[in-house]
């Protein structure tokens, strides 16, 4: 390859001596020679290029065929060809030639949860009971609504089925005077509904066997979130005395009360043991 020619001092600036640069930048054949800008100066660069035209390009590299290799615009850099890196030569820390990604020195490691087009993704490694906490479902905002045909707010209703209580006493009550209803001892429950619900109360007690006089009737009521229910009546008997009320009352939400009430007609007193008060709630919306 040829090499600049260089002049001696006082000579005349000839043709070729001036063509030899004209040659170099416009390709003629041989006389190609390599432009070295060098500058031995800390405080400069060897070599800056400022396009001033707010549109204009700035650098274009071609090869033998026309084709733009490196394209240098005001906003982009195009590179046509493939691009080799050294071994070792990273971007930003991360090692292209080997499109090593596993993070440390090696480059930004990218996690699971950043990644972008995981529609499909099955990841099995992930589906085990430690990972699949109810936290990690609201995180995800997981909705019931899939499950069983069910929505959430289908299957809220089924708290309240567990208020469904008993409560059970055996000691001796004496029965309250005739004509007067009286909560019966110990049988009271409370509830706390979400929802609307009906509710099923059964009681059944005994009554003590005693001679005398057995004219009058024996009665229950229940009383169910305020409202007092119908009234089952019973004969008086001599003997021992099974008493049983059953109750379904709809519509009932928040705080209800829960409770029997007994009266007597004229007869002896005596007493009531054994005695069941039960409610079964039925959530239906």
């Amino acid at each position: 390859m040829a090499t600049f020619q260089r002049a001696s001092s006082g000579q005349e600036a000839t043709a070729d001596l001036i063509n030899q640069f004209i040659d170099a930048w416009t390709g003629v054949a041989n006389k190609g020679v390599p432009l070295a800008l060098v500058v031995n100066d800390a405080t400069h660069y060897a070599a800056t290029i400022q396009q001033n035209d707010a549109a204009g390009h700035i650098l274009r590299c071609r090869n033998a065929q026309g084709t733009d290799v490196l394209l240098v615009e005001k906003s982009s850099v195009l590179i046509n060809v493939p691009l080799n890196v050294g071994a070792g030569v990273t971007v930003d820390g991360i090692t292209l030639s080997t499109h090593d990604h596993s993070g440390g020195a090696k480059g930004v490691q990218i996690s699971h949860a950043n990644l972008a087009n995981l529609a499909g993704d099955d990841h099995q490694q992930y589906y085990n009971s430690a990972r699949h906490t109810k936290a990690v479902h609201d995180a995800l905002g997981i909705d019931a609504a899939t499950l069983g045909g069910y929505t959430a707010a289908q299957f809220a209703p089924w708290a309240d089925f567990k208020q469904s209580a008993t409560v059970f006493a055996s000691a001796a009550w004496a029965l309250p005077s005739p004509s007067t209803w009286t909560d019966v001892d110990s049988m009271a429950l409370s509830l706390t509904l979400a929802k609307t619900c009906h509710v099923l109360a059964f009681f059944q007690a005994n009554i003590e066997a005693k001679t005398g006089d057995y004219t009058g009737d024996l009665s229950l009521r229940a009383v169910l979130g305020g409202t007092t229910m119908e009234t089952w009546t019973q004969a008086n008997a001599e003997g021992a005395v099974g008493l049983f009320g059953h109750w379904y009352k709809t519509g009932l939400t928040g705080s209800v009360a829960c409770k029997v009430q007994f009266m007597r007609g004229s007869s002896t007193p005596r007493n009531m043991y054994n005695r069941r008060f039960s409610v079964v709630v039925i959530p239906v919306s």
